[in-house]
């Protein structure tokens, strides 16, 4: 299953990876979206892609761990993120 990593920086368009590129990714079926937002400072995972959007957000902050489901089951350290 693939997973689609993307590290978002303070450039403009940074809305696009948020919401533009997530969607589009949900259309298509991808099962994870991953988002590391240096400029919130949170990683987020999406999952459950919908016709228009994922229907599931799990979100933290820097420095907190994030529990990946399978085919992964791990849970990713985000403190090197800091």
């Amino acid at each position: 299953m693939p997973i689609h990593t993307r590290r978002h920086g303070r450039v403009q368009g940074g809305e696009r990876d948020r919401t533009l590129e997530r969607r589009c990714y949900a259309r298509a079926g991808i099962p994870l979206y991953l988002l590391c937002d240096r400029e919130l400072e949170t990683v987020t995972l999406h999952s459950e892609p919908g016709s228009n959007d994922y229907r599931t957000v799990l979100s933290v902050t820097y420095g907190k761990s994030l529990l990946l489901p399978e085919p992964f089951g791990f849970e990713l350290e985000t403190a090197d993120l800091i």
